[in-house]
Formats: C-alpha cells, structure tokens, sequence
C-alpha cells in the first residue's frame, strides 16, 4: 500500500512515506506477528526462498555502497535501501519502479508479491505535511511514480476503515466527519472524497490559542468496470476562503448574573403588571361612565 500527496501544482511530497507507519494486517484485520517465520521443507523461512537471494547477499554487505542509479545528488552519495533510491528519483521527477533491477528494491518486491497473493491487508497512520494549497492524497496498491504492482487490479480489495482524519490539532467539540468510517466492498474500485476544508481559530476559556481546521466532506464510488481507474481510495481537499474564529465561553453563570437575571426578571413582570392593571382601570372607569 502506497500514499502519495500531490498538490495543485502537481508537486508531490517526496518523503511522505517516510513520516507514515505501516502494520501488516489479515484478512480480517488481526495485526501481524512478523517475529514468527514459517518455514519451508528445507528449514529455511519460506518468504526469503522468493526473495532475490543475490541482490540482498549484496545489499547485506557491512561495506555496501548502494547506486541511486544515476539520481546523485553530489559524487560518493549511497542509496543503501529502495525508500533512499525512491527518493532521489522523485528529486529528480524520475519514474521510479518497483517492479524493475534496482537490488535495494529486492526485498519490498517480494513483500509486495507476497501480500497480494496471502491478501494481507495493511494499516497505516502518521502525520504528513502539505502545502496550504488544494491538493489530494491517493493510497493505492502501487505508487503513480512507480507503475503497476498489482498482478491483477480486479482482485485488488479496497475495503478500508478511517479510524480518524484530521485536518490540524484537535480542540473541545470538533466533530470529523470521516472518523470510524467503514466501507466494504465486493467489486474493485475508487472510493473519492472531496473535502471542504475550512480555517479554524478556537480560544479556550483560559485564552488559549488553537489554529486548526474542520472540514465536511462528500463521497463517491465508482466502480472499475465504469470508468477504468485504477483501484484506490482517493481524498482530494480545498481551502475555503472563510475562517471560523470559536471563543468557548462558561456554561454555569455567576451568582451575581443569576442575581441580576433574576431582578430584570422580576422588574419586568412588575412593569407588565402595572400596564395591564393601568389598562383595565381605564377601561372600566370609561364603561362605567358610558352607562351613567
């Protein structure tokens, strides 16, 4: 599972894998003990038998120097694991493939190779860093910039879970919309959704300062065989022009508000009193001397 931020410029954050963490989860969503290896007939853990067994006898080296296949940034430089090639590729505006030579790839190959076929899910979380510009984040089974490793996009399963997205610090009675969200589906597709984000400033009781944002959103599923996209679960935000400025205030007022509510209250009942008791006497008084 890949995610890649791109804003309206079309720039992409180059290292916004690096500040996400990814768990390895079943089928039905139980976290993975990778501590446990199973092993072969021949005693030897079954994942490193699929795995390219010259390119990481290289890349295990202790004096291993890898290539960033010609995206060096200065002479000498080393790319020693796919993320640092991946990397400099992306500086460059390289395509950057999974699927090709690269020998620090070997092993997030396999792994890749290995999900698909077990139907391994996966969880990520983590905080990413984007321009305060409209922009969109896609997370799909392969990166745009690294072409396709999914051996069959129809099997590709997108159901997912938003266990919460944020779009800044969270404050008292901030309410997002997508938190807990589950959506399960059959059939391979593209979940998108279009977020309205909206500037926030919340001043607590005490004075305290949070700038943050809220944020609605609007969904829609289409599926493969309708429009051709590759399968994925895509957001894509906007900034609104307006900002939101929230002061919390006390919910039990003072004893001397009370008090003062309380006389106004009182006053003003005395003063309708005094008007409609006005009103009858007058009235009366005139009846009465209208029959005289």
């Amino acid at each position: 599972m890949h995610l890649e931020a791109l804003d309206s410029f079309g720039d992409s954050v180059a290292s916004v894998e690096r500040s996400l963490h990814k768990t390895r989860l079943t089928e039905n969503g139980v976290i993975l003990d990778t501590t446990k290896e199973k092993l072969g007939p021949d005693g030897h853990p079954i994942h490193s038998i699929k795995k390219d067994e010259e390119h990481l006898a290289i890349i295990n080296a202790p004096d291993y120097c890898g290539s960033c296949g010609g995206a060096e940034e200065h002479k000498g430089q080393c790319c020693n694991t796919c993320d640092d090639v991946r990397e400099a590729y992306q500086k460059r505006g390289w395509a950057f493939k999974l699927a090709g030579d690269i020998e620090q790839c070997a092993t997030e190959r396999a792994e890749a190779k290995e999900a698909m076929t077990s139907k391994e899910g996966c969880m990520m979380h983590g905080i990413v860093k984007v321009s305060k510009v409209q922009g969109a984040l896609y997370f799909r089974g392969y990166s745009f910039r690294e072409g396709n490793n999914i051996p069959d996009e129809k099997l590709f399963d997108i159901s997912h879970t938003i266990n919460t997205l944020s779009f800044g610090k969270n404050f008292p009675g901030l309410i997002n919309p997508l938190d807990e969200r589950v959506h399960s589906r059959l059939d391979s597709g593209l979940f998108q959704f279009h977020i309205k984000v909206v500037p926030t400033r919340f001043q607590n009781i005490k004075g305290a300062i949070v700038e943050t944002n809220q944020f609605s959103v609007t969904e829609h599923f289409s599926n493969q065989r309708e429009n051709g996209l590759p399968p994925g679960v895509y957001f894509s935000y906007d900034l609104s022009p307006i900002k939101v400025h929230m002061t919390e205030s006390l919910q039990h007022k003072s004893l001397i508000h009370f008090f003062t509510s309380l006389c106004a209250a009182v006053g003003g009942v005395f003063t309708v009193a005094g008007l409609l008791d006005s009103v009858l006497y007058h009235g009366h008084r005139r009846f009465r001397g209208k029959l005289d």
